[in-house]
């Protein structure tokens, strides 16, 4: 028998090369997931086909995980060889919304969903902006918009709302932390592993990512509801450089029903405490910050000897 019989080559309508290891590759064709023999990426013998039962659109590994997204539920493989290779689906169902948009980030793959940011690796499957992001807050990003890549440990995203290209950073293994909104977006990106830098397309430019000087920042936080009404009469910023400008908000209801709210802004100059407008009581809480450092804290306080010692 020849050592050869079936080796075929690849057919004309396969997509999504990747190099797994072993010498193996992989390719998706129709509703099916394609495995070379080992060290011959031009071989694909039919005995090793896994069919799928929706259509495959993007793959992505991790470790000796081979993550094929789909139209439906996700199909994780494994194995050491092309003909041991194993496929189960995952039991998250969360369908590939943009093919651009997997990034594969070493201990896992991030994809954008419709529901929100779906994740699958070393730290299980979750919805990475459960908590974070509403499903029609995510949907209004346009997930099929979508164009990601890796830069460190963060998946960096450019989305397309209408309004044109904007982006965010999400870290994947603290959520928590929750979502960091940019400016700009780009229209393609390619992640340098070796260098540890990513490149954007931004229209015909091809610019380095977070290079050169600091641009200014806006924060908005989320809105802290008291179990009764207070005055956060006592501001403190805590920054790497100042000036910094805060924004407060505070909201509450009226004797006659009506909403009513209270905005001062102040330019912060240093760490020092200092004084904000007093006479009333809100139950509603916000805070905004804009600089070009780092901002490690904003502390409200309703009497300065809360503050001391921070």
């Amino acid at each position: 028998v020849m050592p050869v019989a079936g080796w075929i080559p690849p057919p004309a309508t396969a997509h999504s090369l990747i190099a797994l290891w072993g010498g193996m590759t992989c390719l998706l064709d129709g509703k099916r997931i394609l495995f070379s023999e080992p060290n011959a990426p031009y071989a694909y013998p039919e005995k090793y086909d896994i069919a799928t039962l929706d259509t495959p659109l993007a793959t992505a590994t991790w470790e000796q995980n081979l993550l094929v997204l789909t139209t439906g539920r996700p199909v994780l493989v494994g194995g050491s060889s092309p003909g041991e290779m194993d496929d189960s689906r995952l039991a998250m169902s969360q369908p590939l919304a943009s093919v651009r948009s997997v990034v594969a980030l070493g201990h896992g793959v991030a994809w954008a969903s419709n529901e929100g940011l779906a994740y699958a690796g070393a730290a299980g499957q979750s919805m990475l902006t459960d908590g974070v992001l509403t499903p029609q807050q995510w949907k209004a990003l346009v997930p099929s918009s979508m164009v990601a890549g890796r830069y460190g440990r963060f998946y960096v995203c450019s989305y397309n709302d209408g309004s044109g290209r904007k982006g965010f950073m999400f870290d994947p293994l603290r959520p928590q932390q929750g979502i960091w909104f940019l400016s700009t977006g780009f229209d393609a990106c390619f992640y340098d592993e070796l260098a540890d830098v990513l490149y954007v397309l931004e229209g015909g430019n091809v610019r380095k990512f977070d290079a050169g000087a600091a641009l200014p920042a806006r924060f908005v936080s989320k809105r802290f509801l008291q179990t009764a009404p207070t005055n956060f009469s006592v501001a403190k910023v805590v920054a790497s450089a100042y000036p910094v400008t805060l924004t407060v908000t505070a909201r509450w209801v009226g004797p006659d029903g009506v909403q009513l709210q209270h905005v001062e802004t102040r330019a912060v100059l240093n760490d020092a405490a200092f004084t904000l407008a007093g006479g009333f009581l809100a139950d509603d809480w916000q805070f905004e910050v804009q600089s070009s450092a780092s901002v490690q804290a904003v502390r409200l306080a309703a009497d300065v000897a809360y503050l001391k010692g921070l």
